[in-house]
């Protein structure tokens, strides 16, 4: 039996790649869909639970915020998931929100869910915190080029650590940040925004799967109640 030749081998491999690169895509995005749809209806079930109105999509929710929630600005903002209520008293938005970032041959897509409280009764400082590794880099590369590093908070040196803080009014954020904030703060990795109106909370990892809904919701709420001091 003879062997196929080099261009033979050349032809299969083109067909090859020509049939499983479209079906892997097409399998890929089928597959995302259908997890959407799963956690929209999820979410649609715990909305009806706690008694919040739900839209699917709303654009009417980040200008708001100035545009975003959290940085990077990126491309194609979405919000979609949208529950308006109260929680624990204080007026709440919350929200499933896709953001495109990278460039045209290297991007990716930024899920997160936001739990956005209307704290205009007992307004904060503007700032910006956020835990995880990447911040740990660029805090010691700001040490290294003499960068400014953000808000310390030298009495605390795992927060310090593990959380850089940016805001124009230091001592403002340091005492919005004390001790009982940044021990609930450390309890798991966040990233929080104030816009002085809004405080924005979100889980430093991507959204909170529909079982863990419920806890993302509480948690952000006890955040809330301990950055505004009730």
């Amino acid at each position: 039996m003879d062997l196929p030749n080099g261009r033979t081998l050349l032809i299969i491999f083109q067909v090859a790649v020509f049939i499983l690169i479209p079906l892997g895509v097409y399998l890929a995005v089928t597959v995302g869909r259908r997890r959407d749809l799963q956690r929209h209806y999820a979410i649609v079930s715990i909305a009806t639970e706690l008694g919040l109105p739900y839209t699917s999509e709303d654009q009417t929710v980040l200008p708001l915020f100035g545009g975003i929630p959290f940085p990077p600005t990126g491309n194609a903002p979405r919000t979609y998931s949208v529950m308006r209520g109260t929680m624990a008293g204080a007026p709440m938005i919350l929200f499933d929100y896709d953001v495109t970032v990278g460039t045209t041959n290297n991007r990716n897509i930024l899920r997160r869910t936001v739990a956005a409280f209307d704290v205009t009764t007992t307004p904060l400082p503007v700032f910006f915190l956020e835990s995880g590794y990447q911040e740990k880099f660029i805090r010691v590369l700001d040490k290294v080029f003499g960068a400014v590093a953000g808000i310390d908070v030298p009495d605390d040196p795992e927060f310090a650590l593990r959380y850089r803080v940016l805001g124009a009014d230091a001592e403002a954020v340091r005492r919005v940040l004390g001790p009982a904030v940044r021990s609930f703060l450390k309890q798991r990795d966040w990233k929080c925004r104030s816009t002085g109106r809004w405080l924005l909370m979100s889980w430093l990892k991507e959204r909170p799967t529909p079982a863990e809904y419920r806890a993302f919701i509480e948690e952000a709420s006890e955040g809330r109640s301990l950055l505004v001091g009730r």
